[in-house]
């Protein structure tokens, strides 16, 4: 009664004092929740986290809600994380509850603390938000062969499979494999995700339309990286396929500095790529410098240019 007429003279002042005092001597979270109001309402979230943290354990879900609100108000984002973290374990914790815990998780240190939250929060949910969530956390970890099978999971959901940027981030890491594998001299790892690159590229454009020219770069891309795996490999076959040609789309004449939107970059200092007939095949030669992966991985050291020339039969 005493609080209740202080207020209603106007003495907000008085009125905190009184329920600091009352919540000090009889501590509850009604009166933690009760001086957590006055103490907002004049202007001191600080304050108000501080009773509401003070109150009695065990918080329900409500409580820990109320905590969660005031710490982020008050900018304590120790507390809000603490208090974020346990109440995702709550049963009735939303996917939104998650993505909170994530966000304050995800510039730890130790990228596994968001990637955990992001695979239970995945796996309780199931959504493609938190699929996203997933594959971020994980891109942070730094597992790129991780981060290539989530991203074949997405096209399973609709908000993947119609996001041109999500094949952009597909297929560019698929690249970005095969040059890894390629510098290992690992050439069928480099051929397999090539190949999957390749798929990728066909279904894209008619899943997610939309400008033609990021997918343009793409299978530039595409093209000279088979064609340097054809060259390396001494597979005639193959090098038949990739030779560029001006009836394919996407056409790569000789000596074009090619870039994918990924940052991958391939240097085809000189290819010259001539049909002799189709019953006489393919003489292909070029020169040709390393495949230089520019982000997230270590830039390699330019090898020496070397020639290459391979005769293709008239069966390749």
């Amino acid at each position: 009664m005493h609080v209740a007429l202080l207020a209603r003279a106007g003495r907000s002042e008085a009125a905190a004092d009184a329920l600091g005092a009352i919540a000090e001597r009889f501590p509850s979270q009604a009166h933690a929740l009760a001086l957590a109001d006055v103490r907002l309402a004049l202007g001191r979230p600080r304050d108000a986290l501080r009773a509401l943290t003070a109150a009695p354990e065990p918080y329900a879900e409500p409580y820990l809600r109320q905590v969660l609100d005031v710490a982020w108000e008050a900018g304590d984002l120790a507390v809000a994380r603490r208090t974020a973290e346990r109440l995702v374990r709550e049963p009735g914790a939303s996917a939104w509850d998650v993505a909170r815990a994530y966000q304050l998780q995800r510039d730890d240190r130790d990228p596994r603390i968001a990637l955990a939250t992001a695979r239970a929060g995945f796996a309780r949910f199931g959504s493609a938000e938190m699929l996203r969530l997933v594959i971020e956390s994980t891109v942070r970890a730094g597992d790129d062969a991780r981060v290539a099978g989530l991203l074949r999971q997405a096209e399973g959901f609709a908000a993947f499979r119609t996001d041109p940027a999500y094949w952009q981030q597909r297929i560019s890491l698929q690249q970005r494999l095969a040059a890894v594998a390629f510098e290992k001299r690992e050439l069928g790892a480099a051929q397999r995700e090539l190949r999957e690159a390749e798929d990728a590229l066909v279904r894209a454009p008619r899943l997610a339309p939309r400008d033609d020219a990021i997918y343009a770069r793409l299978w530039r891309s595409q093209h000279a990286q088979s064609l340097a795996l054809a060259l390396e490999a001494h597979d005639a076959r193959a090098l038949s396929r990739a030779a560029p040609n001006r009836d394919r789309p996407h056409y790569v004449g000789a000596g074009t500095e090619l870039f994918d939107s990924d940052g991958l970059r391939l240097w085809t200092n000189r290819a010259l790529l001539a049909s002799e007939g189709q019953a006489l095949g393919v003489h292909a030669k070029a020169s040709l410098t390393d495949i230089t992966p520019q982000l997230g991985l270590r830039a390699l050291q330019p090898m020496a240019a070397r020639e290459i020339e391979l005769e293709i039969g008239g069966d390749g």
